[in-house]
């Protein structure tokens, strides 16, 4: 995939993430080569915030609604 004109998105039907690229059609968005990228979007989030020693956040959708994150180690 040639990093030209990548985008990224969120997948109305499945709520993935997605870098690829695509081109609008009379019905919105079709993606002509796509990659999931949600397990490391989500992995790069929680690093950078483990590595801030910052365990607790609150994050803001799009649409308004706000939700408290906690990080905690695993127990084994």
């Amino acid at each position: 995939m040639n990093a030209g004109k990548l985008e990224m998105w969120m997948s109305p039907l499945t709520n993935r993430i997605f870098i690829g690229k695509s081109r609008a059609d009379a019905h919105g968005r079709v993606a002509t080569s796509k990659q999931d990228v949600t397990a490391q979007c989500i992995n790069g989030a929680i690093a950078h915030l483990v590595a801030q020693n910052d365990m607790e956040i609150i994050v803001t959708l799009d649409e308004g609604k706000r939700y408290r994150v906690r990080i905690t180690p695993e127990t084994e």
